[in-house]
């Protein structure tokens, strides 16, 4: 019976993988959608929904996919943010207005988003360095498969 139940999860678990894998895409861009809907501004909004689908067109893999796309929808309040800063120092200047008052700091978000684009980046390395470690083990494997019981010891 326990065989049963391994071998039906294991069925499931491919079958949601599977799914994972081929329709990736297809989510990756629901959420740049959801993700430019956050910007108030209608232009800034398609300009950006472009941009971000562009570049999700040019990742590859699943992993990068989705922290592209989570990325674009954990930092689209700090990009309206940004527009609303630029298009109100743009304004002052016009104005001529005191020009210190167009000095803005660095929003806090954008440092918040480049730590976790660090970790993101550093989590994909380390699964990288995973999979060519088992590449080489597996090859290792395979190298001692052919040898007989006694080829080890010489003679």
């Amino acid at each position: 019976m326990d065989y049963l139940i391994n071998l039906g999860l294991g069925v499931l678990g491919s079958l949601l993988a599977a799914e994972l894998v081929f329709r990736h895409k297809l989510w990756c861009t629901k959420i740049i959608r959801a993700a430019s809907d956050r910007i108030a501004d209608a232009p800034l909004r398609a300009i950006k929904l472009e941009e971000w689908n562009a570049a999700l067109n040019e990742t590859v893999g699943l992993t990068a996919s989705f922290s592209h796309a989570i990325g674009c929808w954990i930092g689209a309040p700090a990009v309206a943010r940004e527009a609303k800063l630029v298009t109100v120092s743009a304004e002052e200047k016009s104005a001529e207005e005191n020009p210190t008052k167009s000095q803005q700091p660095e929003p806090r978000a954008w440092r918040i988003y480049n730590v976790i684009g660090v970790i993101i980046v550093c989590y994909k390395y380390s699964i990288r360095c995973a999979i060519d470690w088992i590449a080489r083990e597996g090859r290792a494997i395979e190298g001692e498969r052919g040898r007989g019981p006694g080829d080890d010891q010489e003679r």
